[in-house]
């Protein structure tokens, strides 16, 4: 695996578990239909992915 796959992957680990529930669901937030949470696109946003749960629901769309 290349380095900065595992550098860009590493910070989902750091995911809420309600927002790992729902992507396993397939369930996507209500502001935004559809919002693409693949592994791709999320790996993309962790450079800019808050620690705090609460700013993670937020940022990736999941509240208002």
């Amino acid at each position: 695996m290349d380095k900065g796959d595992v550098n860009r992957t590493l910070p989902l680990v750091f995911l809420t578990p309600s927002i790992v529930s729902a992507i396993i669901s397939d369930q996507s937030p209500i502001d935004q239909s559809p919002i693409d949470m693949s592994p791709n696109n999320l790996r993309r946003k962790t450079s800019h992915l808050p620690l705090n749960w609460n700013d993670q629901r937020m940022f990736l769309g999941f509240e208002t």
